[in-house]
């Protein structure tokens, strides 16, 4: 007889170090059970400033249509509200922030021609950008973003305002602003393609996009040898594939923009007083990356690759999997790397 597996999310509060220091068998593991569909497939969590707990599922209506789930929680895990949302084909939710106000922001990625728009910016794309009241009752605004199939909101971040600042990867054909610091798509390479980073910070209550700009470049450095015009992938004979995709954004105290990611074009957008102006990258080999844009999404404030000393067989390229800001507006990365990452003296 087949076996059905169903996936689940428990949650878990534990005692703080203090408290551990002085009772170190603390009996304050606490698990519990929201009452998700076993269909659902947890994506995201997220608290709001009183303590209580969003998660942001995938469900699956069919094999055709994957929808949004959301479940709030007060801090003991006790189920206050559930709302659904989407359309007739694919969403995904890829990130989530939580305003001063509980509302909660959700961006992902949809295919769906009927997904639900609500006084929205734009009604054509593919990624959407939808905020959910605090009560998990109404859509404040829903919008898309982006042009064909193919692109994604990966991040998401909030200022104290409440403005929504979005990243992710875009192609040709996507609305930026006057100004913007790369106001059109890199050009792809001969016989090549690109698809690039985006920044777009959206108003708190969604009536005006702020700024928006393309983040990537599309000059690379071939990994085969000389004769490889212009530098062809095999198999199919075709030529290299660029990518930057930033994972992860932040705003700081000023409103300026912090994105990071990956990236195997050569040419990114760094200042003079780089850490690395080079990336050390191929085609086929990317590189980390980190840049600051101003308020406005205008100029860059510094930017930088972060290298990796390659050894003589490398197999893998570096990942940015989470970022933060430190009291200071210091960037903290954490990601995945093989031998040849910078370190400092006396690193752990």
């Amino acid at each position: 007889m087949a076996r059905r597996w169903h996936s689940f999310l428990f949650l878990a509060s534990l005692t703080v170090a203090s408290d551990l220091a002085a009772n170190p068998n603390p009996q304050s593991f606490l698990p519990h059970f929201p009452d998700l569909n076993p269909q659902n497939t947890v994506k995201l969590l997220m608290a709001d400033p009183s303590g209580n707990l969003f998660i942001v599922s995938s469900i699956a209506q069919t094999s055709a249509v994957v929808n949004i789930h959301v479940t709030k929680t007060d801090g003991s895990g006790n189920v206050l509200a559930s709302f659904n949302f989407g359309g007739s084909g694919m969403d995904t939710p890829n990130a989530a922030a939580v305003d001063s106000q509980g509302n909660l922001v959700i961006a992902g990625v949809t295919h769906s021609a009927d997904f639900p728009l609500v006084s929205p910016l734009q009604k054509s794309g593919a990624i959407f950008i939808t905020k959910v009241d605090a009560e998990l009752q109404n859509i404040l605004f829903s919008t898309l973003l982006g042009g064909a199939a193919g692109i994604s909101a990966t991040a998401v971040a909030l200022d104290s305002a409440g403005n929504v600042y979005v990243t992710g990867i875009t192609g040709a054909g996507f609305t930026t602003t006057p100004g913007a610091l790369q106001p059109s798509a890199p050009p792809p390479p001969l016989e090549g393609g690109v698809a690039s980073g985006f920044i777009a910070e959206i108003s708190a209550p969604g009536s005006s996009l702020i700024f928006s700009t393309y983040f990537g470049g599309s000059g690379f450095v071939c990994a085969g040898n000389a004769l490889d015009q212009p530098c062809l992938t095999y198999p199919g004979l075709t030529g290299p594939g660029l990518l930057t995709a930033p994972p992860a954004i932040a705003v700081d105290s000023s409103g300026a923009v912090i994105i990071s990611g990956t990236s195997n074009a050569s040419n990114l957008p760094v200042s003079a007083n780089a850490y690395a102006q080079q990336c050390g990258c191929t085609n086929e080999l990317a590189a980390v990356f980190v840049a600051k844009i101003a308020p406005g999404g205008g100029q860059l404030i510094w930017g930088s690759y972060l290298p990796i000393n390659q050894p003589p067989l490398i197999t893998y390229s570096p990942s940015v999997t989470g970022m933060t800001l430190d009291a200071s507006g210091n960037v903290i990365l954490a990601g995945n790397a093989q031998q040849g990452l910078p370190v400092t003296p006396n690193a752990l």
